[in-house]
């Protein structure tokens, strides 16, 4: 099992409403970015916490690997192609959502031994991405804070 983070700020609640996680295989001139590459590595089983607004709002369970579909949006993001990948996951979502503020201090200190693609930056707040891969304690840290 692996664990992930997705940053959900534009797709959240229409992602949570229909139980999938979706990304574009490829920017509209045809980039590949790997925070929507990522969505190949994830596995059946796998957890996935939901950053939205500052917060971990809920985590999922990947029902599966992830598969071709459209864009389900009914606007697309400027820089969204229609191709892309889907992976359905069932959402638990929190009664109370952990702050970022609140264990910031303690998941900055863990995220040091990631060596790349980490969900925050430097100063404690959100890098500009979509899906990020967890090592392990950083997602044991973060289920801890989900009960």
């Amino acid at each position: 099992m692996a664990y992930w983070w997705v940053s959900q700020n534009k797709t959240y609640n229409e992602e949570k409403a229909g139980g999938y996680l979706w990304a574009p295989k490829k920017t509209k001139t045809g980039k590949r970015i790997y925070h929507w590459e990522s969505m190949k590595d994830v596995r059946e089983g796998d957890i996935i916490f939901s950053y939205y607004h500052q917060q971990i709002v809920a985590f999922s369970t990947a029902q599966g690997i992830a598969y071709d579909a459209s864009n389900p949006f009914n606007e697309p993001g400027e820089d969204w192609e229609i191709n892309g990948r889907k992976i359905d996951v069932s959402y638990s979502i929190l009664p109370k959502p952990i702050y970022l503020l609140n264990i910031v201090g303690e998941l900055q200190d863990i995220l040091k031994k990631q060596s790349a693609h980490k969900p925050l930056n430097a100063n404690g707040t959100g890098n500009q991405g979509y899906l990020f891969p967890l090592i392990e304690e950083a997602g044991k840290f973060l289920l801890s804070r989900c009960k």
